[in-house]
């Protein structure tokens, strides 16, 4: 079955915002229990794992949640939930969740025979940009749009405080200053800017110890938020490793065009920074998973449809199913009972392997969803990737965190604290 589940918590309280029973007028209760959740698809106390757990009666949500890199055009874009048949106070009181922490869960529920609850996991964390209220007919809904790449902390609050999360404008920049010294890895430089400007925020971190400034004038740089700074760190880890780089004593012969660069992404209350050098262990994807068959979407770019899932991120690598699966009947003796067959049939002149095959990087996600929709493509997660470089090095498990906030700040969530 369809799973989802989201979170409103007070950013000053950390209490879960829960909808009131009541109906005296006020939309939502506040409350301590940290396993609350605002919306969910569940029974009261079931989780994706238990059997028949799921709630027919739930209300339908929509969702369209995009992560990709800070320094990607589509970073940019606003993701949204929208909850529908929610009562009058809901609607009449959506501007006062502006700001509030979200957290948004999804995938599939145990019950169906392919469904796979293992996978069902955190979408998107961040903050509530907008919330809008709306009443057509007799239909009411109530849509979030979230602020996931785009929130920061407030740079003159150094406390940890949880509630000192805004989202960056232009009143209210981040104190972003990037100093890059001769003889200095990059890794350091960025450390040192983002847990000045950032201290409420973790870190994780992964890049290439290649990544050393050569130039005796130390590179320095101001940025007002993080989508400004994770475009120059791209551009600029780049034009070192990528070549050529006037700052290098060796710089063309040493030159990597098919280096991606750094990149950084805000999931949650932690800041990945890595730029792919180093793999991490590749997430199986089965047969069964799939929606439809990859296919090329750019030149050196898959893209690949899975059934709802959060259990795979940007940045993550994944594996692909070596063959395609094609449906036969056993035969009439039995009914003409359909199997999944995997690989080409000895007797088959046709080819059913994969034209995509082998391990990718997951370089965009985009989950999109309609609980209430029977359609097969209503419920799904994308992913663009890109196909990884022959590695020698140990694979890691995870990347590592350089930098664990001190209030272990995960947007207020519960699950999420490094």
């Amino acid at each position: 079955m369809r799973y989802y589940s989201i979170a409103l918590v007070n950013p000053t309280t950390s209490q879960v915002l829960v909808p009131n029973p009541n109906a005296n007028g006020t939309a939502f209760v506040l409350s301590n229990d940290k396993n609350a959740v605002t919306f969910t698809s569940l029974n009261a106390g079931a989780s994706p794992q238990t059997q028949g757990g799921s709630n027919p009666a739930a209300l339908r949500c929509e969702l369209d949640i995009t992560s990709t890199p800070l320094h990607s055009p589509d970073a940019h874009a606003k993701p949204f939930v929208r909850i529908s048949g929610v009562p009058l106070s809901m609607v009449a009181q959506a501007a006062d969740l502006n700001g509030m922490f979200i957290s948004i869960s999804g995938g599939m529920a145990k019950g169906l025979p392919l469904a796979n609850p293992q996978q069902a996991g955190l979408l998107a964390a961040g903050q509530v940009l907008q919330g809008v209220g709306e009443w057509v007919d007799t239909d009411m809904s109530l849509t979030l749009y979230l602020a996931p790449g785009g929130a920061s902390a407030d740079y003159s609050n150094v406390s940890g405080s949880a509630s000192a999360m805004q989202p960056v404008t232009g009143s209210t920049p981040a104190n972003l200053v990037f100093q890059w010294n001769a003889g200095q890895s990059m890794s350091t430089a960025i450390a040192n800017c983002l847990v000045t400007a950032f201290p409420q925020l973790s870190i994780k971190m992964q890049i290439s110890n290649a990544l050393v400034w050569g130039s005796g004038v130390p590179k320095v740089a101001f940025f007002e938020n993080l989508q400004q700074f994770a475009q120059f760190i791209n551009e600029a880890s780049k034009s070192v490793l990528a070549g050529p780089n006037p700052a290098n004593t060796i710089y063309a012969q040493s030159a990597n065009p098919a280096y991606q660069g750094v990149t950084i992404l805000l999931t949650g209350g932690t800041l990945v920074v890595q730029d792919f050098t180093t793999q991490t262990n590749p997430i199986a994807v089965d047969f069964e998973d799939l929606v439809g068959q990859p296919n090329q979407s750019a030149p050196g770019k898959v893209q690949l449809m899975t059934v709802m899932r959060g259990d795979i991120a940007m940045s993550d690598f994944v594996q692909l199913p070596p063959s395609l699966g094609t449906t036969s009947a056993f035969g009439t003796s039995n009914g003409g009972v359909s199997a999944f067959v995997f690989g080409n049939a000895s007797n088959s002149p046709y080819k059913a392997n994969s034209a995509f095959q082998g391990v990718a990087l997951v370089t965009k996600v985009r989950h999109v969803g309609d609980s209430r929709n029977a359609a097969g493509k209503a419920w799904v997660s994308t992913y663009e990737l890109a196909f990884a470089q022959p590695t020698t090095s140990p694979l890691l498990s995870s990347i590592p965190y350089i930098y664990k906030s001190p209030s272990g700040n995960s947007y207020g969530f519960t699950g999420s604290t490094p």
